[in-house]
């Protein structure tokens, strides 16, 4: 059973209006940018909803944080993906540094949000390794408050410009890989080979609220797991299913997971 906040009806209300407002003004709608459980729990939504079309778009390839746009079928279910990813209020901002020193995505971030920008008007951050720059995806208004007032990152005097989303470099996500067996897809036989714990702690880790899978909660331990799907498990990080099912002479399943660094 996936758990449920307190603020997700909220959320599904106003997802509700966009809707709405889209097929009776004949016009785009757009959420903020979301993280993965939003987008998980609006896509679940949104599949529901009739005589709209629906794109996500991150500016970076596989983004993690998206915004949803929401368009009136009748006008664009003709249109190419790109005209509509020209639609979203997207710009990508190249933070340069002074050459002497190397920043973090932590150090980035902080400087962001210290000048009182809002998560929800930031995307992704890419910071490539040993580099003394980061590239952003904002809202336009957020992007150009940037450029005009973020001056340094981790004491480094850094300059801000505008570039196009096309621009922005292929991020290269790095993982460390897990192999090993399993006595079946269970959710609790994932996590015990993904943390290196026993059976019971995993299963005591799942009940307890601390594994999310696909971005959203999940308290039942028997769960069905495939080859794809996300886990997150709180104090051990972020995990992808890269391999599953392919049984050993015993019965047992092939595993491969990915861990991400």
């Amino acid at each position: 059973m996936a758990v449920v906040e307190k603020d997700d009806v909220l959320f599904f209300q106003r997802l509700g209006e966009l809707c709405d407002r889209s097929r009776t003004r004949y016009c785009p709608e757009f959420t903020h940018f979301l993280d993965g459980r939003q987008l998980s729990m609006t896509s679940e939504f949104l599949s529901g909803q009739s005589s709209i079309r629906i794109i996500s778009f991150g500016g970076f390839d596989d983004a993690e944080r998206q915004i949803v746009g929401i368009f009136p079928e009748d006008i664009y279910s003709e249109t190419s993906e790109e005209e509509l990813f020209g639609m979203f209020d997207i710009k990508a901002v190249m933070i340069s540094g002074s050459g002497f020193s190397s920043f973090s995505h932590r150090d980035v971030m902080g400087s962001i949000l210290a000048l009182g920008i809002k998560r929800e008007t930031m995307g992704d951050i890419y910071v490539p390794d040993n580099s003394d720059c980061a590239y952003v995806c904002m809202s336009g208004v957020a992007a150009d408050y940037i450029c005009e007032s973020l001056d340094f990152v981790a004491r480094d005097k850094v300059k801000c410009k505008i570039i196009e989303v096309s621009d922005l470099p292929h991020v290269e996500r790095k993982f460390a890989v897990i192999s090993g067996t399993v006595a079946s897809e269970r959710l609790d036989c994932i996590v015990a080979l993904s943390t290196k714990l026993s059976r019971e702690k995993a299963k005591t880790m799942i009940t307890s609220g601390l594994v999310s899978v696909n971005h959203v909660p999940e308290l039942k331990v028997d769960v069905q797991i495939s080859t794809g799907d996300l886990l997150s498990i709180r104090g051990y990080g972020r995990f992808k299913i890269a391999e599953l099912g392919s049984l050993t002479r015993k019965g047992r399943n092939r595993t491969i997971i990915h861990r991400m660094i």
